[in-house]
């Protein structure tokens, strides 16, 4: 997955320093081991780290960054986005949702790599569902990708979904989103 990470910086990179410009805040939620927010660490003048628990390989990860960072070990459920951007990549379930939800209220540029899609769903209330023809599609999580590219747009964001190649993951749809 390590080529993942590089991937999806270079995939997300580009499109946050666009809109917000050098050196931004991130901070990736559901952090592990810290290797996706250190791909950002030549973009972001400050990272954070946020997840439940403090993994062991993450004390390595920070030692190898070159720029203001800090821990978080709040959780997602009490962590309050301050950054400019937010990441995460393999955002189990629902824990995607509460994400975009919390990007959203911080008005915070947000990258977010969804997996494990199971029964429990988020009830977004949207004014327009996404178009029906992504039933059709082989893969019933891109609908439900579309559903959450539907909430931010509903929300004043630019957003869409990017994919990393499937050969790294199958669980490959980044949806990115930037406050309009």
């Amino acid at each position: 997955m390590r080529e993942g990470y590089a991937d999806f910086h270079a995939i997300a990179g580009p499109i946050f320093r666009e809109a917000i410009g050098e050196r931004y805040s991130l901070a990736e939620i559901c952090c592990g081991n810290g290797n996706a927010g250190r791909m950002f660490q030549h973009d972001a003048g400050r990272l954070v780290f946020v997840d439940v628990k403090k993994v062991r390989g993450l004390d390595r990860t920070l030692g190898s960054i070159e720029v203001e960072h800090e821990v978080s070990l709040e959780g997602l459920q009490r962590y309050e986005i301050r950054e400019d951007a937010v990441i995460a990549v393999h955002a189990c379930g629902t824990l995607t949702d509460m994400i975009l939800e919390k990007a959203v209220r911080a008005r915070a540029a947000v990258a977010v790599m969804p997996c494990c899609y199971g029964k429990k769903r988020w009830n977004y209330r949207l004014e327009e569902e996404p178009d029906p023809r992504l039933l059709l599609y082989p893969r019933s999580i891109d609908y439900i990708d579309a559903v959450r590219v539907q909430f931010l747009k509903e929300q004043g964001y630019r957003a869409g979904i990017r994919r990393l190649d499937a050969r790294i993951t199958p669980m490959n749809n980044i949806i990115i989103g930037i406050p309009g």
